[in-house]
């Protein structure tokens, strides 16, 4: 299953204001985090052609930085909507995970 990650301007930008939030470093935090996302109610690993992940908000303690909403990211719905707090102990990350389905 391959995973590719996306971030929309408005958190790219976010990216460059703020020095700890290095996209390679959030991609390799979350690759491993978005594979446990992908499961089905037993815990059975849910298999898709290509699962794309859009970083789509940071929020650094009590203050949000920046979101941007699934409807101005994609018309399509997103398979799952997901957030993680403690990232370098004071970030958390929202994210959206789209899928292709496996022929």
């Amino acid at each position: 299953m391959k995973i590719e990650f996306k971030f929309p301007p408005e958190v790219e930008k976010i990216t460059k204001q703020e020095e700890r939030l290095n996209p390679e470093d959030i991609k390799d935090y979350l690759a491993r985090i978005v594979e446990e996302d992908l499961v089905d109610k037993n815990f059975e690993p849910l298999n898709f052609k290509k699962v794309i992940v859009v970083i789509n908000g940071f929020q650094k303690n009590e203050e949000r930085l920046v979101y941007v909403s699934s409807e101005n990211i994609s018309e399509k719905k997103p398979f799952r909507t997901m957030s993680i707090s403690g990232y370098l102990n004071e970030y958390s990350i929202y994210y959206l995970i789209f899928v292709e389905e496996s022929p």
